[in-house]
């Protein structure tokens, strides 16, 4: 188990490193106090199984940050509750200075789509990350980003492209509109593919995630899904 968890640090990254601070601001912030999601997490290497069940809370929002509730159950288990602050203000290490680079053509969905492009330098000009952003449903949508990070002791390359502009996804009686995204990371010898689909209208912005993630010759699945959630 102890293998299962190191590698499932990860996929952890894998799920929302390739986004920029701009495009996960408000995936908590819009909504209101009492919203939240439950969420099944089961993840599967070399024949070990790892199932989780956890429910995130917003419990306050202010100019500064969020706070979530985070109760969790492994294998039947309960974990003590934790109560988490996360500021909306970058911190030192994730200062990026951003350029406006123009307009660029993607081909998205079978769709010509025109878009913006924006690129960040590190503050130690080491690392480069470019994004390009659309309109879709009437707000900004992030659709591509390549992130390349240098970081003490090795390197780091991320990268999103979103494939599919609608696609429902059902959680009990409810339909949820979202788009499908692609994310590989790549760091130290280990590598994560996963597809992912998001939602404006769930609270953490992530309704279901399918991943790959190989360390050497470790394959782990893991299969994230929002079983229940409620907005406020």
């Amino acid at each position: 188990m102890t293998r299962l968890m190191s590698v499932a640090l990860l996929v952890l990254l894998a799920a929302s490193s390739s986004t920029s601070a701009d495009a996960l601001s408000d995936r908590w912030t819009k909504f209101k106090a009492g919203s939240f999601v439950k969420i099944k997490t089961t993840a599967k290497l070399s024949g070990e199984e790892m199932v989780e069940e956890s429910k995130f809370t917003l419990t306050e929002v202010t100019a500064d940050f969020y706070a979530l509730k985070i109760e969790t159950s492994m294998g039947g288990n309960a974990l003590p509750v934790t109560d988490v602050k996360f500021p909306l203000t970058p911190s030192a290490a994730q200062d990026w200075t951003w350029e406006e680079k123009g307009i660029s053509e993607l081909e998205l969905d079978g769709q010509k789509m025109k878009c913006s492009v924006r690129v960040a330098t590190s503050s130690d000009k080491k690392s480069l990350w470019t994004v390009w952003i659309t309109e879709v449903g009437g707000a900004p949508l992030e659709v591509k980003s390549e992130k390349k990070l240098v970081v003490p002791g090795g390197s780091r390359t991320e990268t999103s492209a979103v494939i599919k502009l609608s696609e429902s996804v059902k959680i009990g009686e409810k339909e949820v509109a979202c788009w499908v995204k692609t994310v590989v990371l790549e760091i130290e010898g280990q590598k994560a593919e996963s597809k992912v689909w998001e939602s404006r209208d769930m609270p953490g912005l992530v309704v279901r995630s399918e991943q790959k993630t190989s360390s050497g010759a470790l394959v782990m699945t893991t299969t994230r899904e929002v079983v229940e959630f409620e907005v406020k």
